[in-house]
């Protein structure tokens, strides 16, 4: 189980003066899930995130990373902000082929991985 969702969610509530039984009434979430949920016995599925992030007013993006249901969010680089920026200037057709080309280079970095090992092999 994810400690450190444990931590927050119960820091959360603590911030907002919550019962776990707040928590379920706000959420729709049963009571009994969320106490599982808070003494790893259980882990937070998508449903339960869901009502946590409504419960909270929070977006719901933010409680499946904290989950651990999605990845952690990338940095925000200077070069991701300028990407971006550039990115949103570019017509519709324009915006497709660079991510044409984005998912082309992810592929290969991918496919180059996955016979570098290999290739490694094959020479020793």
């Amino acid at each position: 189980m994810n400690q450190d969702f444990v931590r927050w969610l119960e820091e959360e509530l603590e911030k907002r003066g919550w019962s776990q039984a707040d928590l379920a009434r706000n959420s729709g979430v049963s009571r009994a899930s969320i106490s599982n949920i808070v003494t790893s016995y259980r882990t937070p599925g998508p449903d339960v995130c869901s009502g946590i992030a409504q419960a909270f007013h929070i977006p719901a993006e933010e409680v499946f990373r904290r989950a651990g249901l999605l990845p952690p969010k990338p940095e925000e680089t200077l070069a991701n902000k300028e990407a971006l920026t550039l990115f949103e200037t570019l017509s519709d057709d324009e915006k497709a082929h660079i991510i044409e080309y984005m998912r082309f280079l992810v592929e290969r970095r991918q496919n180059v991985a996955r016979t570098t090992p290999v290739l490694q092999q094959a020479h020793t």
